[in-house]
């Protein structure tokens, strides 16, 4: 199976950092593994609002690229997946599996439980910040459980933002889609939850929730952070693949 990856709010898809190429060395030869980014990352403009056009620009960028007859998966953390909740319920025959990692919704949890108060407090000392590179650094602190954040790592993510410099407005736009988010009624995709109970900015009962709504599987990580696949890309892989 293929696989197509969705980042979170105001992320890259260079944040994937080496997951995509950790994946794929899981999986056959002929097997791909794409990343796409949400509208507005590369610098385009644009006025989506809603999850479900984002979902729809994505699905056109998807279909330029995709084969006839490949069997593919969607794995998505965040803001990501809710776009894979609304991609799976109004395309229920573009995936064979989803994976959602540390995402919720409106309708079935509360708004400090979706972004936890010392997070938003983290966020809002950080955007004020004239260095990009302390920016980043507390993106991490705030994402991130790695024992050791090195400074490599916060200078890769550094480059990031220098070389795709994040829209304020284009944020603002992700954030109101995201906060307005009610999942679907139906899942008709066979279904993994992946969550982390030591995420630092949702609560991982968010996507208990999720879970039990769609009476889909679930595994919860005991250590990492809202990164997961950064945190621990073996276990998110082992899960999606074992699945």
């Amino acid at each position: 199976m293929n696989w197509l990856l969705l980042r979170g709010l105001g992320r890259h898809e260079k944040h994937w950092s080496s997951f995509p190429e950790t994946l794929k060395e899981h999986l056959n030869k002929d097997e791909k593994v794409l990343t796409l980014n949400l509208p507005g990352m590369n610098g385009e403009k644009t006025s989506f609002v809603t999850i479900s056009d984002i979902t729809d620009e994505l699905r056109k960028q998807w279909f330029a690229i995709k084969q006839d007859k490949e069997e593919w998966g969607l794995m998505a953390i965040s803001l990501g997946g809710m776009i894979a909740l609304d991609w799976c319920s109004r395309y229920p025959e573009d995936f064979k599996k989803l994976v959602t990692i540390n995402s919720s919704d409106k309708s079935e949890s509360k708004i400090f439980e979706r972004i936890k108060p010392s997070a938003i407090k983290l966020i809002l000392r950080s955007v004020f910040k004239p260095s990009i590179l302390e920016r980043e650094k507390g993106a991490l602190q705030l994402t991130t459980n790695l024992l050791d954040i090195n400074s490599q790592l916060i200078h890769d993510w550094e480059k990031i933002a220098i070389e795709h410099p994040l829209d304020k407005k284009i944020f603002a736009r992700q954030l109101f889609a995201a906060s307005l988010f009610k999942s679907p009624k139906v899942i008709n995709v066979p279904y993994l939850v992946l969550a982390s109970s030591a995420d630092r900015f949702t609560s991982y009962k968010c996507s208990q929730r999720l879970a039990q709504k769609y009476n889909a599987s679930i595994k919860v990580h005991t250590s990492a952070g809202h990164d997961l696949p950064l945190d621990d890309p073996k276990w998110v892989i082992q899960s999606a693949l074992e699945f």
